[in-house]
């Protein structure tokens, strides 16, 4: 991914459902954060504000980090998860009129789904969620949509800076489905 002009290499290993892992090398330095469940830990650099050694995430963070482990999207078993979806109407995304979906879940978080009228893709979401106690708009856009074992996945995400002034753009390399995954993973790993 890039972020303000500067790449960084990720891998994210997901179990859905059950777990999540991503790792990151920034600067030399490398990021790890997962879930095991609902459990979330990460270990940070010091350089970054952190240890070097493994910590809990605050439980908002976990929560908002778990709905990555529901890949294929928010709308895969959305009926079975609680939720409820609404045709809004449509609304304009890279001069195209997507067709604007409500997706409100369980808890009450609402997401609008964007949805291309001649490839029925998902092009766009944003959502509104509290943060470290803010609220926070996120925006993601889709692109570069390729075939893997005959799931169509965007291999582009770009995210605007909250800040302004430029995006994150994340490019996918490759994605591998139904590998053997070693759920220790998951674990948090003990102290040094």
């Amino acid at each position: 991914m890039s972020i303000g002009g500067m790449d960084v290499e990720s891998k994210s290993i997901i179990l859905v459902g059950k777990g999540l892992r991503t790792e990151a090398s920034v600067m030399g330095q490398k990021i790890v954060t997962a879930l095991d469940g609902d459990q979330g830990w990460t270990i940070l650099p010091s350089m970054m504000g952190g240890t070097g050694e493994p910590q809990e995430l605050p439980n908002a963070v976990a929560k908002q980090t778990k709905g990555q482990m529901n890949f294929g999207g928010a709308l895969i078993d959305y009926v079975e998860k609680g939720a409820t979806l609404e045709l809004v109407g449509k609304e304009k995304v890279d001069n195209v009129e997507a067709y604007r979906l409500k997706l409100t879940e369980k808890n009450g978080d609402v997401t609008n789904v964007f949805v291309s009228p001649s490839t029925y893709y998902i092009v766009k979401t944003t959502a509104s969620r509290v943060i470290n106690a803010k609220s926070t708009d996120i925006e993601l856009s889709f692109s570069n949509f390729k075939a893997v074992d005959g799931l169509i996945f965007p291999f582009t995400t770009e995210i605007p800076s909250p800040m302004g002034g430029g995006q994150m753009t994340m490019e996918v390399d490759s994605i591998k489905l139904n590998p053997t995954i070693d759920e220790a993973i998951f674990k948090k790993p003990s102290k040094k």
